[in-house]
């Protein structure tokens, strides 16, 4: 197995942990989902700087490019954004309908990123794309 793969299906492992464990926080420990999020956030942020520590690469942040901060900088916010979307709909809806329509996301990107010229058409991402909508829609009517 390629190192991408397994490292992709550890992260879909770890996300499904976050999904249950965010929903648990919600309902069995009743945090509101603007505090759930905001413990979610810090222990993410923790977490990152010991990775950073770990690998040394504290200092590199006074030679970072501007684009490359400007463009983190603006995934950090949607990505803070969705979160809080996120978690709203945890309130209401049913886990597994939450994150399976909220995990559509790489077929939006795909069509977004094809709309602006970034990545190519292919059948079999279109198909993806018809097949990831098909599942939110399954789990969201189920």
């Amino acid at each position: 197995m390629e190192i991408w793969l397994l490292f992709s299906v550890v992260s879909s492992f770890l996300y499904a942990a976050w999904v249950l464990l965010a929903k648990s926080a919600q309902t069995t420990g009743t945090l509101h989902p603007v505090e759930s999020q905001f413990v979610c956030t810090v222990t993410s942020l923790l977490f990152t700087f010991f990775q950073l520590y770990k690998n040394r690469n504290i200092a590199r942040f006074s030679s970072m490019p501007v684009k490359g901060l400007v463009r983190a900088a603006g995934a950090g916010l949607a990505t803070g954004v969705a979160g809080s979307f996120y978690n709203a709909a945890l309130t209401d809806g049913p886990a597994s309908s939450v994150a399976a329509v909220a995990g559509a996301y790489p077929a939006v990107a795909f069509v977004v990123n094809v709309l602006t010229g970034v990545e190519p058409l292919s059948p079999l991402k279109i198909l993806g794309v018809f097949l990831s909508l098909a599942s939110g829609l399954c789990f969201s009517f189920a």
